[in-house]
């Protein structure tokens, strides 16, 4: 989710909201546009690498006219996110904003709300689900349902800036043989903060969270320096509404009517993301082996010019993702592969 956030009364400016992000950030160059105080450059370990950051200081951040106190913000080159969210984000919202304020995501709406915790009140009878945020992030506990019945307990990030729906950390995803209780199992590549990451794609029957049962999720197996089972992220996530609640260490969540939803995987066998100076383009970012984009001759980097004659520029990322999540649809589809345009027809099929 974005958020519109003034940086020392102007703006606003679209910041994501991450609850996995132990701090707030400004894109490197917007700070340098405002002339903010920026500290020296340091290299730090990030997911999928390193990453340069330097300290912000003297910069005011608010969210609905309300000044976050004191936050940690960092300078940040946050350009990369932009092909995978179809919007370049202009700064990230983390823990310095979530402790500040009860704070409701309400997914179906498109909505967050902001509460002050003194005078938030909520219906007593629900007591929550047991947050721990001593690390500056969301952990909570989560049971993961194997394929053949068994039950891995474990202790999960939430995390509202992946697009995933769970990931499982390899150590804990091999304690429990969760790749071995699949039938398949598709190796992939993303992106995080740091470049690039690879992973496992597979599915478990069912994800439990705080009396919610999410039934059939694509899980991600990762590599993850952290000692965690986990995250659960936006594909879950966009099911409910969450209302995290730092001071009283509690998060709530409610299904919404997306809850019923199947997870699904792209069925054409590629990942699209947002390309061109103003994303606007739509972009062949990965093709896997033996899928039918595959056999049907697509190759990284193609840009999209158009499904079934509607024009790919004029669809949004999550828009034209969800055209190649209908099993068995066939799709007509128009690629520009440097000079030339190809087309393939596409008939999809499940891959997980």
């Amino acid at each position: 989710m974005f958020v519109p956030v003034t940086i020392n009364g102007r703006g606003p400016y679209w910041f994501e909201l991450d609850t996995g992000f132990q701090n707030c950030a400004i894109e490197r160059s917007l700070a340098k546009k405002l002339g903010l105080a920026v500290g020296p450059l340091e290299r730090i370990q990030a997911p999928g690498g390193t990453i340069e950051r330097a300290t912000v200081t003297g910069a005011r951040l608010a969210v609905a006219g309300q000044e976050l106190v004191d936050p940690r913000i960092s300078s940040l080159d946050l350009t990369s996110f932009g092909p995978f969210f179809g919007r370049a984000p202009d700064g990230v919202l983390g823990y310095d904003f979530l402790k500040q304020f009860v704070v409701v995501l309400d997914y179906e709406n498109r909505a967050v709300e902001i509460y002050d915790p003194a005078s938030y009140d909520r219906d007593g009878t629900d007591r929550g689900i047991a947050l721990d945020t001593s690390s500056r992030q969301p952990y909570v506990t989560a049971v993961v349902v194997t394929g053949d019945g068994r039950r891995a307990e474990g202790r999960f990030l939430i995390d509202t800036g992946s697009s995933d729906a769970v990931n499982l950390n390899t150590p804990f995803a091999e304690r429990h043989s969760i790749g071995e209780s699949t039938p398949r199992v598709l190796k992939v590549r993303g992106r995080s903060i740091g470049g690039e990451t690879s992973a496992l794609l597979t599915r478990v029957a069912a994800l439990e969270l705080g009396g919610v049962r999410f039934s059939d999720p694509v899980a991600s197996i990762v590599e993850d320096a952290v000692d965690r089972a986990g995250q659960i992220s936006g594909e879950t996530l966009r099911r409910t509404t969450i209302t995290f609640d730092y001071s009283r260490n509690r998060v709530f969540l409610k299904p919404n009517r997306a809850a019923r939803d199947s997870f699904e995987f792209d069925m054409a066998g590629w990942y699209i993301v947002a390309g061109g100076a103003d994303l606007r383009d739509r972009v062949v970012f990965l093709v896997l082996e033996g899928s039918p984009a595959a056999k049907s001759g697509v190759k990284e980097g193609d840009r999209i010019v158009s499904v079934d004659g509607r024009r790919a520029q004029d669809m949004g990322l999550d828009e034209i993702r969800r055209l190649f999540q209908v099993e068995k649809a066939t799709r007509r589809v128009q690629l520009a592969r440097g000079h030339r345009i190809v087309e393939v027809t596409l008939t999809l099929q499940k891959l997980l």
